[in-house]
């Protein structure tokens, strides 16, 4: 199967010129787009699906009809008269079998092609040409070339060139085609799941009228998917707009939707309407529990169909709700269970039988209560599966999954300075340059602007420990010493029973310690070695009248930590290995060693320095011996 490494777009509303790595450096299924509100992150997953791949629902192949439509692409400050192009474009890598279907296809029409130029990567490019404001045309660009020669002819590889249309008419294959229409059934389709959708229309046209909401269009492919899956070969416009026109045609009466209501014809729409009902009630109601371990009130998805008179006699359909006794509007329950409803509409129908899908998601989370968005996470792992993908938004710590954390992107537009209130209380349009960057490259360049990856920061450094904790307890200065020691001392922690709390900083324990104090606990306080952490311990020590069993420094605990401070005390191996995660040369930062350390608390690293281990086992052996120490006196 090709997969998708990149993405690139130009010109597209506030994003000049942006890639989003997708696959590049790890197989990670999933990425995670983070950012501040207004951040750009909704006009990224847009871009994504207008892409060639995209399954049509939203970015279909405009007409002249709808090409008014795409005005709203053009770049904000250009919309007065943009002539330019938009494009959004893809790396793809093709995987061995791919490359070997396109040598069978040319081995059987009579060539014998170089696989040493046979290319392990390409681009897919879809432009969209204005002029003076004015759509213009589309094109699809793959840059992808074959080099070949004919069976027992010639000794040099030459760049294959694609027959004429008038050959092509007369029978000469097209390899060229049909290598890229081979290659095309193993790319991903690209599924897209903006968050407009959670307000369900009370009804859904099944044919396009004037001013239309995006909705519309949405729920009607929708449907029709569902359709395709029953493999009946059913048309929504064949088998039921089509029944009801001819109909009226034929009868071309007044009152002709009532004679309607008595002929056989409708019987044959509601057979069409049926099996959508028992379609979407047989998914959708079954995978409920499967996915959240809870049944759900809903007994049946019920669908009725008619027919607006006074708009053109559209045919419409509405969704119900049944538990058995009562029967509800889809549209008048709870946004919770909307959004689950149509989440799993959309997952179970969506993917390809033939080929894996990419879902984008636009803040999925919104909305949800916290229980609710940890279940969500939760079914993306099972939408994963077969080889599907997934780009979402969040800014919500409850949709972190820290497995997928080497993926996510910070998502910043540079245009608007969060800082400032006057620009955040502005009543103008915000203006935009948006740009991404690797969440750890962005950690590691910007250590002081961790309020655009906050939600990250939350869940890696999320931690449960009681707040009264019932036995001994070792504060750390900080959070990075924090994530360090748990890290190495996990075990020994647990089986000495010690509670870790992470600090605010040397100066910041006196209300820790003054609660430890008050509940009668036996605890440590361990501080860096260097002058700030010695003049702290100094003043703790005196101000609660304690010893060097309750606050203690580095080099107190291990005479190799003298001087020293969590930097100082890592291997020159570890310290390598953090700058090389957050990809620079160079000493680590403190911020950058406590991401880290969270990361491998998560599973994401293995640290293989032992001399590291050694020392962080050896201090934190001496500081838990002066916790119990207490307790003989």
């Amino acid at each position: 199967m090709a997969y998708i490494t990149k993405f690139e777009i130009e010109n597209f509303k506030g994003i000049e010129s942006l890639e989003l790595e997708v696959a590049e450096k790890h197989k990670c299924p999933v990425v995670t787009l983070v950012g501040l509100n207004e951040s750009g992150k909704t006009t990224i997953l847009e871009a994504i699906s207008h892409f060639v791949t995209a399954e049509g629902t939203i970015s279909k192949e405009p007409g002249r009809k709808n090409a008014a439509n795409l005005l709203s692409l053009v770049p904000i400050a250009k919309k007065a008269n943009f002539s330019g192009i938009i494009e959004i474009s893809a790396t793809v890598m093709m995987e061995d079998a791919d490359r070997r279907n396109v040598e069978s296809n040319f081995d059987k029409a009579g060539y014998i092609i170089d696989s040493e130029q046979l290319p392990k990567s390409f681009t897919i490019t879809r432009k969209y040409y204005f002029a003076e404001g004015e759509y213009k045309k589309l094109t699809n660009m793959w840059d992808l070339a074959f080099f070949a020669k004919k069976k027992g002819r010639g000794k040099i590889f030459r760049e294959y060139v694609r027959p004429k249309e008038e050959e092509i008419n007369a029978g000469t294959p097209d390899l060229w085609q049909s290598c890229v229409e081979l290659i095309k059934k193993s790319l991903p389709t690209i599924a897209y799941f903006p968050m407009f959708l959670v307000d369900v229309p009370d009804r859904i046209y099944l044919t396009q009228y004037e001013d239309e909401h995006p909705s519309q269009r949405y729920y009607r492919e929708v449907l029709q998917d569902i359709l395709d899956s029953l493999d009946e070969d059913l048309d929504l416009e064949q088998h039921v707009v089509k029944r009801i026109r001819n109909y009226q045609e034929q009868e071309s009466k007044p009152n002709w939707l009532t004679l309607l209501w008595s002929r056989p014809e409708k019987g044959m729409i509601d057979s069409v309407v049926q099996k959508l009902s028992s379609a979407i009630s047989r998914e959708v109601i079954g995978s409920w529990k499967n996915i959240f371990n809870r049944p759900i009130s809903a007994k049946m998805i019920t669908i009725d169909w008619n027919v607006d008179l006074e708009k053109d006699s559209i045919p419409y359909l509405t969704f119900g709700i049944s538990d058995g006794e009562s029967k509800y509007a889809l549209h008048e329950r709870s946004l919770g269970f909307r959004w689950f409803f149509l989440f799993l509409l959309f997952t179970r129908f969506k993917c390809d039988k033939e080929r894996p899908t990419l879902f984008l998601f636009d803040e999925p989370a919104a909305n949800l209560h916290a229980r609710a968005q940890t279940e969500l996470l939760m079914s993306f792992g099972r939408i994963i599966e077969n080889r599907n993908g997934i780009i979402y938004s969040t800014h919500s710590a409850h949709m972190i999954n820290p497995q997928w954390i080497p993926a996510a992107q910070i998502v910043e537009n540079t245009a608007i300075n969060y800082d400032s209130d006057d620009e955040m209380l502005s009543f103008s349009s915000p203006p935009t340059s948006i740009t991404v960057v690797p969440y750890r490259r962005f950690a590691s360049l910007n250590p002081d602007r961790s309020s655009y990856f906050q939600p990250i920061l939350d869940k890696l450094d999320h931690i449960s420990p009681k707040i009264s904790p019932d036995g001994p307890v070792l504060v750390t200065e900080g959070i990075s010493d924090f994530h360090a020691f748990l890290f190495y001392c996990s075990e020994l922690l647990t089986i000495k029973g010690i509670s870790l709390l992470p600090g605010l900083g040397d100066t910041q324990h006196d209300s820790q310690i003054a609660n430890l104090i008050g509940m009668g606990r036996n605890f440590i306080v361990v501080l860096d070695d260097d002058q700030s952490g010695n003049r702290a311990a100094k003043r703790y020590r005196e101000k609660w009248l304690l010893d060097c069993n309750h606050v203690a420094t580095l080099g107190e605990l291990h005479s190799d930590a003298a001087g020293k401070k969590l930097e100082t005390i890592l291997s020159s191996e570890t310290l390598s290995a953090i700058s090389a995660h957050f990809s620079h040369t160079g000493a680590p930062k403190k911020k950058e060693i406590g991401l880290y350390f969270s990361e491998a608390n998560a599973g994401l690293i293995q640290d293989k320095s032992p001399k590291t281990a050694e020392m962080v086992k050896d201090i934190l052996n001496e500081a838990v011996k002066r916790i119990l120490n207490q307790s003989t006196k």
